[in-house]
């Protein structure tokens, strides 16, 4: 969860998303404060946006939901020398240690998303860490050498949970966990429950297009505009959302052209290479963290693959942008989302 600048293009659409259609918005009442406000974590920008009546008590809501996301961070950063994945990491092939009950949990939750997705998500892909470069003035593709030397240690299979003491490990050293696709999803859930344990009931908590909504946006759900992978001037469509959380991994956001090759930073932890089925994967699910990992998950599945574990979920749905440009939506995602028609017949390639 290292932080890395943006485009201000990318900035403006919030990596993925935005929210609040034109002309959707109702008018606000004057008894009614919205506070926003923006700072630099989790590898990205969050943005908490709060709506109430009290604006000291969105104010202090606010605050105390940043600093909840700043805990989360320090606990779950593989970049914080102190945290407990770097501690799991540093004893990796010695002994488990022990972690906060909080960390073990999201562990567990991790470890089952990897036995759903048959390894599609896998948090020791950190091994592969350094290997790839998608800084644009230095980008770098590992040799075929380099890959089958780190390969070996990937793999969810060699993490050790024991529930008693609460202790993590990894059966091999060189072994790296990296819960940067599902750590940001669950600050974002952490950040709604404060806010909600301080009274506010209307708030959007968004970390770089991984978000959660809390009630309505006044009358109404919030509007979250999904991005047109290959047209980030575009939108693919507005989603309505309220108590619910959206996450969108794409090849768009972080990437290197290599010889005419686009590559990006969404490895198949199988392969060590970019998955290269999708262009796009928008996750909605009841939590973030899940659809942090899911969305993560199904891009590197692919379409087909994607879609069946999706639908083999109870209140999980995706919209799925996949490498020719189609676009594929689970069964439940055809009534909540309003896709925009392609402005020509080249806008979905």
């Amino acid at each position: 969860m290292r932080y890395v600048p943006r485009t201000l293009l990318m900035l403006l659409f919030v990596a993925s998303c935005r929210w609040t259609a034109p002309g959707d918005e109702p008018a606000p009442s004057s008894e009614w404060h919205e506070l926003k406000e923006r700072r630099p974590a989790l590898g990205t920008f969050v943005e908490i946006t709060a709506l109430g009546e009290d604006r000291s008590l969105l104010s202090s809501a606010v605050s105390a939901a940043f600093s909840e996301v700043g805990r989360v961070e320090s606990l779950m950063s593989r970049f914080s020398p102190d945290s407990d994945i770097s501690r799991i990491n540093a004893a990796a092939g010695v002994a488990p240690v022990s972690v906060d009950p909080e960390v073990f949990a999201l562990l567990e939750r991790s470890v089952r998303i990897s036995e759903l997705t048959d390894g599609a998500f896998d948090t020791t892909v950190g091994a592969l860490s350094g290997l790839w470069s998608f800084d644009p003035a230095a980008p770098r593709r590992p040799s075929v050498d380099e890959l089958a030397e780190r390969l070996p240690l990937v793999g969810y299979e060699k993490i050790s949970l024991e529930p008693d003491g609460h202790r993590a490990g990894l059966a091999e050293a060189g072994m790296m966990i990296d819960l940067g696709a599902v750590a940001k999803g669950y600050a974002v859930d952490r950040a709604v429950a404060v806010l909600a344990e301080r009274g506010v009931g209307m708030a959007l908590v968004n970390a770089g297009g991984d978000l959660r909504a809390l009630g309505p946006h006044h009358d109404r759900p919030w509007q979250i505009g999904v991005q047109d992978p290959r047209h980030p001037e575009r939108l693919l469509g507005w989603l309505p959302l309220s108590d619910r959380a959206l996450a969108s991994s794409g090849d768009y956001e972080n990437f290197v052209i290599i010889e005419g090759k686009r590559y990006h930073h969404l490895l198949d932890p199988r392969t060590g290479q970019p998955a290269s089925l999708c262009r796009s994967v928008t996750v909605i699910a009841p939590e973030a963290w899940l659809a942090d990992a899911l969305s993560t998950a199904v891009f590197v599945l692919g379409p087909e693959r994607g879609l069946a574990v999706i639908e083999g979920l109870s209140g999980v749905e995706v919209l799925i942008v996949s490498a020719d440009g189609a676009r594929l939506m689970s069964s439940g995602a055809r009534g909540l989302l309003r896709l925009i028609e392609p402005e020509d017949p080249d806008s979905a390639r």
